[in-house]
């Protein structure tokens, strides 16, 4: 469906080399962060289905620290450092006519590719050590989504699989230091050809940021990652960027933060006429793109609340695109 350029995910590239938009074919268009003039839009119909719809969780937080004494010794100071969150949750919308598969949660009879409208099973687990110091911590992080979801032009499998760690610390009262290293496999499995992908993607990233008072904060990240797609012959992103970004407070009156980034893209072992699916690059085209934005928010008084923002971004070389808003609200 059109909408106005910039409202949508989609932008019509002629797939099908035909010169016509074709709003039936998928082929027809690609996903984008910016630009977008496509919604894709599903019509209900006045056919209606029963379906069992389930979502439950389970959440485990272990703290040793509230429990182990603080003795001292090696082994009770080791334990009373660690913390833990396991997570895992499952939704499930299904079309089965037997409901106790569903609500006694017989976990072979979900995700069916026939059965199965939508649904997810979501493992996450956290480790930590020492997490509410400020001065250093360390998380560990093991996430797994699995998900199917039948869509009205095609069937989609999901597994998606994170195993990362976060190091945050204090190197002096006013600079802080934040590493991520992170290693991810997304894959989809879907009859429409073109979605299907096996992505494996690591990525490493440094925050530095720097508080000299309650009203100045101001950072640094630097992103390096590479993504390799194995259905597409080991189609290749090499990733980079740079984001600077500064923000000063008007306490109890406002904010101002101005941010400026830069996004780099190396393709390799690309193929002519191959589709490019958009989470190898996280939408961003090759080449380097430049995004720059700044925010203003003051409180007048307690009933009126002014804000504006503008932000531009030049894609790959193309011609800069500038958006301003502004907007005064009065509560009443």
């Amino acid at each position: 469906w059109k909408v106005q350029p910039g409202q949508g995910q989609y932008k019509w590239v002629d797939g099908n080399h035909n010169g016509q938009v074709d709003i039936t074919n998928p082929a027809d268009f690609q996903q984008v962060n910016f630009n977008g003039d496509y919604v894709l839009l599903t019509r209900p119909t006045t056919t209606l289905y029963p379906v069992v719809d389930l979502k439950t969780n389970v959440r485990l937080a272990l703290t040793p620290d509230k429990f182990v004494k603080n003795d001292g010794t090696i082994v009770n100071t080791v334990l009373r450092s660690l913390s833990s969150v396991t997570l895992w949750q499952i939704a499930e919308n299904n079309q089965t006519s037997n409901v106790s598969d569903i609500y006694l949660l017989r976990l072979s009879k979900f995700l069916n590719d026939s059965l199965t409208i939508s649904g997810a099973q979501i493992f996450q687990q956290d480790v930590y050590v020492l997490q509410n110091n400020r001065d250093f911590s360390l998380r560990l992080r093991f996430l797994q989504n699995k998900s199917l979801s039948q869509y009205s032009i095609a069937t989609e499998q999901g597994y998606r699989r994170e195993q990362s760690m976060r190091l945050r610390t204090k190197l002096t009262d006013t600079f802080y230091e934040q590493l991520d290293l992170s290693w991810n496999d997304d894959n989809i499995y879907t009859t429409y050809t073109d979605r299907e992908h096996l992505i494996g993607s690591n990525s490493i990233s440094s925050e530095l940021s720097y508080r000299p008072n309650i009203n100045v904060e101001s950072s640094f990240k630097l992103v390096v990652s590479k993504a390799v797609d194995a259905s597409r012959s080991d189609l290749t992103a090499s990733m980079n960027s740079q984001i600077l970004r500064v923000a000063y407070s008007i306490l109890t009156k406002g904010r101002m933060t101005v941010q400026l980034e830069r996004d780099e893209v190396a393709m390799s072992n690309q193929q002519p006429d191959v589709y490019m699916p958009f989470e190898l690059t996280q939408g961003f085209l090759p080449g380097q793109t430049y995004i720059w934005e700044v925010g203003f928010q003051y409180r007048i008084n307690s009933f009126i609340q002014a804000n504006a923002d503008y932000s531009g971004r030049s894609e790959a070389g193309g011609t800069p695109i500038h958006t301003m808003t502004a907007e005064v609200r009065a509560f009443f």
